[in-house]
């Protein structure tokens, strides 16, 4: 007697798909891709991303070239959802130093409604805001952060001006004397109007003068009645070495680059300026981040003078993740920054952090290496 083997079954077009999801992770309305076959590429390379790009939610990127991040998560990550203080989801989970009138609001304030830090700077001169200790800024760091003022800086003048250091970053001890006082900031003097911002580096070049540029043009204006999407790279010097950087986007755009020296004016230097942060003199590494430093007072009758932050996410590496409605790097003016909490050469996990793209618009990601090397053409989610 003759036995007939069955035979074989062939997997149909549909189980193959449920296979192939299964391996890569992914479940329905998840998002991968296959991961490249032959020679790993060069440069940062996303190849797969699963999960849903939905605020809250987690994002696992595979791909190649993401370089190393000593500890995933950033220093500190605040949306002020909950508390003052900064979350769980970055290492810290408290300032180093919180302004005694800043508090926790939940407002509309211009175009957002939702939680924020509140601060009023007409209270007493000195760190406003929120400032942080101890921090290394012996090689690199990164700053993201909304901000919002709710005063015109020149109506609301002291006897001397109305002198608002944005952003201020000292050794750490803060005073002139040698073999301290090296410090940078930018900010606006009220008594020269709008368009009076200046990024000063004091102590540390051959003279104030020259430790002193400006924007071109109007980049640099002061704004006010609007939120302002705020990015710092900061790079520590060498002794007597003009290698450190201190650059600051808002909205995209690099306003220290094209600069006009303060003291010789003229046309605008192409690039950023490049800063020496440390002497033989002065040779203290930068350990002090301070937000909005108002100096030589406002106007006594002023009433409050309300400044507003929200999403502050601070880190020291260039390392981060990045979402755009732009397809391109190069493009991309309206990025928001990720939360990491795992982090290795081929694989990140991130705490989606949408805060104003369109949540059904078009979104593309983008990862950062250490040394600010990025893919040029995002990889688009949806």
């Amino acid at each position: 007697m003759n036995r007939q083997h069955p035979a074989p079954m062939h997997p149909t077009p549909i189980a193959l798909l449920a296979l192939a999801l299964l391996a890569s992770g992914c479940g329905p309305g998840d998002i991968a891709s296959e991961q490249p076959a032959g020679p790993v590429p060069n440069g940062v390379t996303i190849s797969a991303v699963t999960g849903t790009p939905t605020s809250a939610t987690t994002l696992v990127i595979s791909g190649y070239n993401f370089g190393p991040k000593a500890t995933a998560k950033p220093k500190y990550w605040a949306d002020f959802a909950n508390d003052t203080e900064p979350s769980n989801l970055g290492v810290n989970t408290a300032w180093s130093y919180r302004s005694i009138s800043a508090e926790r609001v939940s407002a509309t304030v211009g175009s957002r409604t939702g939680a924020f830090l509140r601060d009023d700077v007409s209270t007493n001169e000195g760190a406003k805001g929120v400032a942080i200790f101890g921090f290394d800024l012996t090689k690199r760091a990164y700053l993201s952060f909304k901000r919002y003022y709710a005063y015109d800086i020149t109506t609301n003048q002291g006897s001397v001006g109305f002198n608002n250091k944005a952003l201020r970053i000292w050794p750490d001890v803060l005073t002139g004397a040698l073999p301290y006082g090296n410090n940078v900031f930018w900010g606006w003097q009220g008594s020269e109007g709008l368009n009076s911002f200046r990024s000063t580096n004091e102590n540390t070049q051959t003279s104030f003068a020259q430790g002193t540029v400006r924007a071109s043009g109007t980049r640099g204006i002061w704004k006010f009645g609007q939120w302002q999407n705020e990015q710092v790279i900061y790079q520590a010097s060498g002794i007597d070495v003009a290698d450190g950087i201190f650059s600051w986007y808002r909205d995209g755009d690099n306003i220290m680059n094209n600069w006009v020296n303060d003291s010789t004016g003229g046309d605008p230097i192409p690039g950023e300026r490049r800063w020496v942060f440390r002497t033989a003199e002065r040779p203290n590494y930068h350990s002090k981040i301070f937000f909005d430093q108002v100096s030589n007072g406002t106007r006594t009758d002023a009433g409050a003078l309300y400044v507003y932050y929200s999403n502050i996410y601070i880190d020291d590496t260039w390392s981060r993740v990045m979402l755009s409605s732009a397809a391109t790097w190069s493009g991309a003016l309206d990025v928001e920054v990720q939360i990491p909490s795992a982090w290795t050469d081929r694989s990140i996990s991130v705490t989606v952090n949408l805060g104003d793209l369109n949540p059904s618009g078009p979104l593309y990601l983008y990862v950062v290496d250490q040394d600010g090397n990025v893919n040029t053409n995002g990889y688009r989610l949806r």
